[in-house]
């Protein structure tokens, strides 16, 4: 890597950041041209029982600060199109997913959104600014300051005041809108209005990236600058929902939250409580489970007896030059339903009430999530193979502990911004590690085998269950062991099912604790009744090619698993985790690329995978 990128790599990875104030009456009048402007007629008709959509919540353009910076010249136009399946060329590299998404919300910093581009533009004025005139210096020295006084300027919550004009921030927002609004194509492919506030206090992750229901939008958007406490992005966030304007927030890299993200105090120091749980719930719905940062699902640490949890981890800080762990407690969601199940039944609310999402953080404007079309996620630092396998990341880590990101499904009746929107809001959504594998989770208290054999289930699950996100209906102390109707279905370009797994977070004496059951799986396999594990589906990946087969594995896997351990006493969550049978790590294909050895260390296989949102049992109060 040049030394001058490593050294704008540690001064602005750690940035991600966001702006604030409110509009004349909460809205701007470029949001107009979108969903409404379709008719109902042009639409496909809306599915009662759901269609699954994929698309990424978290990604990257050029207009974010930090990706200018890593070389990122993608611009939101070309980030929509490359998302849509059109082909882009990014860093001399002609770029196209081999299947489309259908939704995308790009989701730039707003601290200094698009600034770097007036920076360099010698008819404004931002050029003959202090900082603009470093930036144009020519000499590297000066740029490397300019992008220092910028990068530092953000850790410590000191903005440059003309660089944050609200004006500049109105305007490169309006932009993004107004390009959003140009790719939207209700029923076809969605865009959704959104952007990330990055807040990092001690360099630990505390993102949240924000999202608007339809057309109707503030001005400005609030900013980690404005405050980088979550507490006062949701109270920005109430506040434009008493002008109309929906809004919620999805938190990500709780792995590198230095176990602030899922915390047992708030950011004031103050023991949570009821209001702080009722707020939260309300304000973020969802937390995102990964991304090119890993995964936030759970750590070999907190989970000893899950022989899978050591999959794609990214256990350090964005800390500049350094390698400063993350601590683990308080950083992933499995532990955080947990405690969310401790503290309903301490207090009577549950903070934690969460369902999942998935998303890239690419700073490249692009969301290249297959493993064999991985090509970095950090434009200039990672843009080759070497540099893949063999450079520092800058921020204590290296580049091959990058994933190849995560994606979000949504179960909703139409492709559309409100319905998406809503979806994502009702929790019935869940994470994939890139793939586009489609899994179901429904729960109720009379489903059976027989369930599954009418054509017409999901309708009968609807009516008679509840899906992912959703609560088991109250019964009595007495009652039965609830049912879950569990499915999922193959990636047509990824490998076969292995396995789809049931993960209850339940309470004992008070504490919370985890049980994996395996639910349905491919094969003959018996599961072990001294170690309770079911045997390994096998591994038909040839590592020298960077090949693989789909001779073992399923193309689907449903059934319908009753809870053996069910206590009506004790209050639960349950969700599921499928596996894919093993295929090439992306490091695999840059390795056979290079004629090498994948580096030691690293794994040449592994199991892509998806997680649903959870269903959670209250217990009927007496």
């Amino acid at each position: 890597m040049k030394p001058l990128l490593f050294l704008l790599m540690i001064v602005v990875v750690f940035t991600s950041c966001n702006s604030g104030g409110t509009s004349k009456e909460g809205t701007s009048d470029s949001t107009k041209a979108s969903d409404s402007a379709t008719t109902a007629a042009a639409l496909p008709p809306r599915n009662p029982d759901k269609n699954c959509y994929f698309g990424s919540t978290h990604t990257h353009s050029t207009m974010s600060f930090d990706a200018y910076n890593f070389g990122c010249r993608t611009t939101p136009d070309q980030t929509y199109d490359f998302d849509a399946g059109g082909e882009i060329e990014y860093m001399g590299v002609k770029m196209q997913r081999k299947q489309g998404l259908d939704f995308t919300c790009l989701t730039d910093h707003s601290e200094y959104l698009g600034v770097n581009q007036l920076l360099i533009d010698t008819t404004n004025p931002l050029s003959k600014s202090p900082v603009g005139m470093l930036v144009n210096s020519g000499n590297k020295d000066s740029t490397f300051k300019a992008y220092t006084t910028m990068g530092l300027s953000m850790v410590h919550e000191k903005p440059i005041d003309y660089l944050v004009d609200p004006k500049i921030i109105a305007q490169n927002w309006k932009y993004e809108i107004e390009i959003a609004n140009k790719h939207n194509k209700p029923g076809k492919y969605t865009t959704i209005h959104s952007y990330e506030w990055t807040s990092a206090p001690g360099f630990a992750n505390m993102h949240r990236n924000v999202f608007f229901r339809g057309d109707k939008l503030p001005d400005v958007i609030f900013s980690a600058l404005n405050s980088n406490k979550p507490e006062d992005l949701w109270t920005w966030m109430e506040a434009q929902r008493k002008t109309g304007i929906d809004v919620f927030a999805i938190s990500h890299n709780g792995n590198i939250s230095n176990g602030l993200m899922y915390p047992m105090k708030d950011t004031y120091g103050n023991p949570l409580n009821m209001a702080y749980a009722e707020r939260r719930n309300m304000n973020e719905p969802l937390t995102e489970l990964m991304q090119t940062k890993g995964t936030s699902e759970t750590h070999p640490t907190l989970s000893p007896n899950d022989e899978f949890a050591n999959y794609e981890l990214f256990v350090n800080l964005l800390f500049p030059g350094k390698t400063v762990p993350s601590k683990v407690s308080g950083g992933y969601v499995r532990e955080a339903l947990g405690h969310g199940l401790e503290f309903l039944q301490s207090m009577g609310a549950n903070p934690f009430k969460m369902g999942v999402a998935g998303g890239t953080d690419m700073h490249s404007g692009m969301n290249a999530t297959e493993e064999y079309n991985f090509k970095g996620s950090h434009a200039g630092v990672d843009i080759t193979a070497k540099q893949r396998l063999y450079n520092p990341l800058g921020i204590g880590t290296d580049v091959i502990k990058e994933s190849a990101a995560a994606l979000t499904g949504v179960w909703a009746e139409e492709n559309t911004r409100d319905a998406i929107f809503d979806a994502m809001k009702r929790k019935e959504v869940f994470c994939t590690s890139g793939q586009l594998m489609k899994i179901r989770l429904f729960g109720g208290w009379n489903f059976d085998q027989n369930t599954l054999k009418a054509n017409d289930w999901v309708k009968t699950a609807y009516a008679n269950g509840v899906p992912m996100g959703g609560d088991l209906p109250n019964m009595t102390a007495s009652a039965k062991a609830p049912s879950f109707i569990v499915q999922a279905i193959k990636d047509p370009n990824s490998g076969n099912l292995d396995r789809i797994q049931v993960i209850k977070v339940s309470l004992k004496n008070g504490k919370y604790f985890e049980k994996i059951y395996n639910a349905v799986w491919s094969g003959d396999r018996k599961i072990n009744p001294a170690t309770g594990k079911l045997p390994p589906v096998g591994n038909t990946v040839d590592v020298k090619n960077a090949t693989y087969t789909n001779t073992i594995g399923n193309a689907e896997l449903s059934g319908v698993w009753t809870d053996p351990d069910f206590d009506p006493k004790v209050p639960a969550c349950y969700y599921i985790r499928v596996l894919e049978i093993p295929v090439p790590r992306w490091s695999t294909y840059d390795a056979k690329a290079l004629g090498v050895d994948v580096p030691k260390g690293n794994p040449a296989s592994i199991q892509e995978r998806a997680w649903s949102s959870a269903i959670w049992y209250t217990p009927k109060k007496s």
